[in-house]
């Protein structure tokens, strides 16, 4: 990147991060203690802005110099914390799909690989297919975010909408996923419980109507049967190129993990805040992570294809859980 294409960015920068109603000439002016002429000069590119000078504007204004300098946050720490600092939900949501696209993306489909997920909830990688689950996660997150009220009136799960460009972003996943041949699941013995709970508890506050409630249990239903039989065929059926492995673990997880093995990109993921995760692609934090997933398989049934009578009986009591909603 040449220094005149820095200053751009820099300056594109600025103008977002200061009121439209504000003279960013006399904001510059103040904080780099220059005269006038000497920052016009920097608009028009004529003196681009010293490194010292850049450093001191991003730090004052609270913007990100990896990003102008495209750098990439996750290959230049030892942990990058994905927190979206989105007013959006959908915004939101599509920038921490990106974040995943682009790590798939990256990796050959022909060589070696491993993804395997532990998860104490159902996690992205199936909810995004189907529209209640979704927009019960969007919701949740707001809630948490403190971001359901408006003009002093809730926002109820009805009011959450979703638009073509998450629809349009989560055919593109799951394009990108298709062409990875195996998926193996952990799945905590509690996953449908802890849904069940968290819905339980927003029909409480009345912020789920009843007619909702009958949509997201007929979709649970639903993605309970079809999880059951991508358990029995080992086909997941968000692609014919997908494997499945499902174990059923006896044992409960504190949260989330993901982790992503190959040949040419090693990386792994650390749920938090319900829909952002911490990432790293340092060595030794990858095979913490690869070790802890692989020793919980210790606790753990594996049901795809195998152990038809307990799979038969986890699903049956998933079913249970949901129809109690």
């Amino acid at each position: 990147m040449t220094p005149k294409q820095l200053n751009t960015l820099l300056i594109t920068a600025v103008k977002e991060k200061i009121p439209k109603d504000t003279n960013i000439a006399n904001v510059l002016m103040d904080l780099l203690s220059l005269g006038k002429e000497a920052i016009y000069r920097r608009f028009r590119g004529e003196v681009p802005f010293t490194l010292s000078e850049a450093i001191l504007i991003c730090k004052k204004l609270d913007i990100s110099l990896n990003k102008l300098l495209g750098l990439n946050t996750l290959e230049s720490s030892l942990f990058n914390l994905d927190l979206s600092h989105f007013s959006n939900p959908v915004e939101m949501y599509c920038s921490t799909v990106d974040h995943y696209i682009n790590i798939f993306r990256k990796m050959d489909p022909e060589e070696y690989q491993e993804v395997w997920e532990a998860s104490n909830k159902i996690s992205l990688l199936f909810y995004m297919k189907y529209e209640y689950l979704l927009k019960f996660h969007l919701f949740k997150w707001l809630y948490h975010r403190n971001m359901i009220y408006s003009n002093q009136e809730k926002i109820s799960y009805d009011k959450i909408l979703l638009p073509k460009k998450l629809i349009e972003k989560q055919k593109e996943f799951l394009n990108t996923l298709n062409k990875h041949q195996r998926i193996s699941i952990i799945w905590d013995n509690n996953v449908f419980r802890s849904l069940e709970n968290d819905i339980r508890y927003f029909v409480g506050i009345d912020l789920i109507s009843p007619e909702d409630i009958l949509k997201i249990k007929q979709e649970l239903l639903r993605f309970i049967d079809d999880m059951e039989i991508s358990s029995a065929t080992g086909k997941y059926n968000m692609g014919p190129d997908i494997d499945i492995q499902l174990y059923i673990s006896d044992i409960q997880f504190d949260t989330s993990y993901l982790y992503i093995d190959s040949s040419s990109k090693k990386v792994c993921f650390i749920k938090v805040y319900e829909l952002n995760t911490i990432s790293s692609i340092d060595e030794n934090v990858f095979d913490s992570v690869k070790v802890w997933v692989q020793s919980l398989k210790k606790f753990s049934v594996l049901v795809t294809q195998s152990a038809e009578k307990q799979r038969h009986e986890f699903f049956k009591k998933q079913k249970q859980i949901v129809e109690q909603l």
